[in-house]
């Protein structure tokens, strides 16, 4: 009996110390964006209300960039950032606009490289939203040029939570 409460906690621990395996992601649709503000609270209703999304597989390498490459502070932003993204790493809820200014739901500030999201951006097909006349302009693409897996995808307007898209990043095994 012992050893079976040995084995159980031992169990717990490891499974404690497991890294995560998923990212969580919505982003606004840049390509029909709707003449409506998005508020964080607009990006957590639309998590609630979305019954699947999409899954990704995406490198270790890359995985653990986008989900270490985020950190909070205690500095507040403007509170008219409007996101464009909302990312869920272990739990916690971060958002950055058009800009790619970062910060959390109370508007604190959250220090992330223009890398980290071009890379999230990326292998969420975000920029595959977006038609490549207008792609161009965009501060990224100058940066580090277009995806080699970008294909144009033309959506349709259909309402605020159709113009988001839920997807869930998954660290692929080796």
């Amino acid at each position: 009996m012992k050893r079976l409460n040995v084995l159980l906690i031992l169990i717990l621990i490891l499974a404690s110390c497991a890294k995560q395996q998923t990212i969580d992601v919505v982003f606004v649709n840049d390509g029909v964006e709707p003449n409506i503000a998005f508020t964080p609270l607009d990006l957590i209703k639309f998590f609630k209300k979305r019954s699947s999304f999409n899954k990704i597989e995406v490198s270790q390498k890359q995985f653990d960039s986008i989900a270490n490459g985020f950190t909070a502070t205690a500095i507040a932003v403007a509170d008219s950032c409007e996101p464009r993204f909302c990312v869920v790493i272990d739990g916690k809820k971060i958002f950055v606009d058009y800009w790619n200014t970062a910060f959390t739901e109370t508007y604190d500030s959250v220090i992330v490289s223009p890398q980290t999201i071009y890379l999230l951006r990326k292998e969420c097909g975000y920029y595959n939203t977006i038609p490549s006349e207008d792609l161009v302009l965009n501060t990224d693409i100058i940066k580090y040029g277009i995806p080699t897996n970008y294909t144009y995808k033309r959506t349709s307007f259909l309402g605020a939570h159709a113009a988001c898209t839920g997807i869930i990043l998954k660290r692929k095994r080796k």
